[in-house]
């Protein structure tokens, strides 16, 4: 809160839950989408914002495989090193033309990850295995 309240971050940040719809629209209209979560299961809200083009900043850790989303070094950081975090921040925040075509890649390679896609190629296995029975 104090960055927004010194001006340093132009939009208040947000400390909420979110529906589906509501993250997808936070995460249109975000600049980036920072990740900083040491233990992760799942990786869906983070999945949500790169399907919305937000490039991602992913902590990297041993608790957590959201960091494989990653399409390259500069979205990642060591889990718990702020200077590491800012560094990765400030340079996505500097070089706007290489953030928007990252986060077209990111919309792109989230394509793979569409839950009709998953649940056909379930379907089809379900079918392989009865077939092979």
């Amino acid at each position: 809160m104090k960055l927004y309240e010194d001006g340093v971050v132009k939009y208040k940040p947000k400390f909420k839950f979110c529906t589906r719809d509501e993250l997808r629209a936070l995460a249109a209209g975000a600049d980036l989408c920072v990740h900083c979560a040491t233990i992760e299961v799942e990786g869906l809200s983070i999945m949500e914002a790169m399907q919305q083009a937000a490039v991602p900043v992913i902590a990297q850790g041993k608790h957590s495989g959201t960091s494989q989303f990653a399409l390259s070094d500069r979205s990642v950081f060591h889990e718990k090193n702020e200077k590491e975090l800012a560094e990765k921040i400030d340079w996505w925040l500097s070089h706007p033309k290489e953030r928007w075509e990252e986060g077209k890649r990111y919309s792109e390679s989230m394509k793979k990850y569409n839950i009709d896609k998953s649940a056909e190629a379930l379907i089809e296995m379900f079918k392989a295995a009865i077939a092979n029975k």
